[in-house]
């Protein structure tokens, strides 16, 4: 089976770069490869990665006329070369995945391996190497709480987490609605699906935090801001790390956006699982049930 491989970027070509490479080196399962380039600036730096990544790596670039965060993940699902697969992978630009296993066994082979096993896991993300902030004072709270989702309860070797900044495998039919990233989709998962990170034994590298406060080489307030504004505008959390970085007023200002959109979509998400519950009930309340086991 055939499984697509999605990476989003914007105005990120080093760590786009790395992150292609590692796939091409490190995936022995069959795959397609998808860059969607969410409006990055035409920088000669920028035009020549994403070259790059079409040419020499074999990716199918997608251009984003707009940098709407998730939603251009959207792109790739419509794209006449997307496979026909049960399981999809998705993933920022900044996630490095791990080596193989005894040279054999790849990340993609051990989740979907996991994915056939565990049929309750309905998204399943790589566990997140800390190495990269441990000794960062300014990345403790991040670190602190990272250590702490890994010590939830298990499905199989799986720890029952959410999956936010790193690659994930997920199932065709994971949302109650048609697959598709929208504002609300995380609460729009099926009732009987678990979200799950894997055990340490498979951990990505996530590059995106070396550019958190206290990466002085590559911490940017202006990028992070302009990158809150997107998150905020489409109803995602922005870490408190970076939040702890703006002035009262611009974090105030994230925060109402935020509150704004979620609210306005909010209505949507009960509306439309309530919908999804009341058409099961009874008679396929057992799917549900069967699935939560």
């Amino acid at each position: 089976m055939l499984i697509p491989i999605v990476l989003l970027n914007h105005n990120e070509p080093n760590v786009l770069l790395q992150s292609i490479k590692a796939i091409i080196e490190r995936t022995k399962y069959p795959y397609r490869l998808f860059v969607v380039d969410n409006a990055s600036p035409r920088t000669e730096e920028n035009e020549t990665v994403l070259r790059i990544a079409s040419d020499r790596y074999s990716s199918i670039v997608i251009r984003n006329t707009k940098n709407n965060w998730i939603y251009g993940f959207n792109l790739a699902l419509k794209h006449e070369l997307w496979p026909d697969s049960e399981l999809y992978v998705f993933s920022d630009a900044d996630i490095v995945v791990p080596e193989c296993k005894q040279g054999t066994t790849c990340w993609l082979t051990y989740l979907t391996d996991q994915m056939e096993q565990h049929r309750c896991i309905g998204k399943l993300g790589l566990s997140l190497d800390l190495s990269n902030i441990e000794l960062n004072p300014g990345m403790k709270d991040t670190y602190d709480r990272e250590k702490l989702l890994m010590e939830g309860d298990r499905i199989g070797s799986n720890i029952i987490a959410p999956v936010d900044t790193t690659l994930a495998i997920y199932r065709r039919d994971l949302y109650i609605t048609k697959f598709r990233f929208a504002i609300g989709h995380q609460a729009m998962i099926k009732p009987q699906y678990y979200i799950c990170r894997t055990s340490l034994e498979w951990s990505s590298l996530h590059l995106g935090w070396n550019y958190y406060p206290g990466k002085e080489q590559g911490y940017s307030q202006t990028r992070n801001w302009q990158k809150a504004l997107v998150m905020c505008s489409v109803g995602a959390c922005v870490d408190p790390t970076i939040m702890a970085q703006f002035t009262f007023l611009r974090r105030n200002i994230l925060r109402g956006i935020r509150s704004a959109t979620r609210l306005i979509f909010g209505f949507r998400v009960v509306v439309l699982m309530t919908i999804y519950v009341a058409s099961h009930f009874p008679r396929k309340l057992n799917e549900i049930q069967s699935g939560c086991h």
